[in-house]
């Protein structure tokens, strides 16, 4: 089984697989977030030393194509994160509210249909990101660019917006918005 999106859910549901997997995923993600965790600590550092104002002081943790939010991944990085005590101050949670998309009939025809599986598939696992984050004094929060991946051109930003931030503003979370690579116009 390969270690693509699907390959590593499958493996969260394949109990004579899962451990060594899980295993593995846990040393591939400890060694990535040292990396990472050094070089923000010295950008940091660095910004304290030269009298810049840095906000940030802990990991964002976020990943290519949601794969944290796979349940095996999801538990080797809160292990490794708890292990090894790393701050961490943002795991993206690609928590994505589809009720809005839904009540603009008039867009339905301009988003892609695998988008609003991808969008209830990464919901139904949402849950344990918001409640690490309430553990955790995370700030919730909220992802737009799931079901527009790809389109989020100013038409379709410009009339769902003032919904999707008041529904962000209303639930009390911090809403990031997240472009794909598309098509660049002049």
């Amino acid at each position: 089984m390969g270690l693509s999106w699907g390959g590593l859910f499958a493996l969260s549901y394949l109990p004579w697989k899962r451990a060594a997997a899980k295993k593995q995923i846990k040393e591939e993600i400890r060694a990535q977030i040292a990396v990472v965790n050094a070089a923000v600590q010295k950008a940091v550092h660095m910004a304290e030393e030269a009298g810049i104002r840095c906000e940030q002081k802990g990991l964002r943790i976020d990943s290519h194509q949601h794969a944290h939010m796979i349940p095996v991944v999801w538990e080797a990085l809160t292990e490794v994160i708890t292990e090894e005590g790393y701050a961490v101050e943002y795991i993206r949670n690609s928590k994505e509210m589809i009720g809005i998309f839904l009540a603009r009939t008039s867009l339905w025809k301009t988003y892609r249909p695998i988008n609003f599986v991808k969008n209830r598939l990464l919901a139904f696992y949402s849950h344990r990101v918001d409640r690490y984050a309430r553990e955790h004094n995370l700030e919730q929060m909220y992802l737009w660019g799931l079901i527009m991946s790809g389109h989020m051109d100013y038409d379709r930003i410009a009339a769902l917006y003032p919904s999707v931030a008041a529904k962000a503003e209303k639930d009390r979370r911090t809403l990031e918005i997240l472009f794909h690579p598309g098509l660049t116009l002049p």
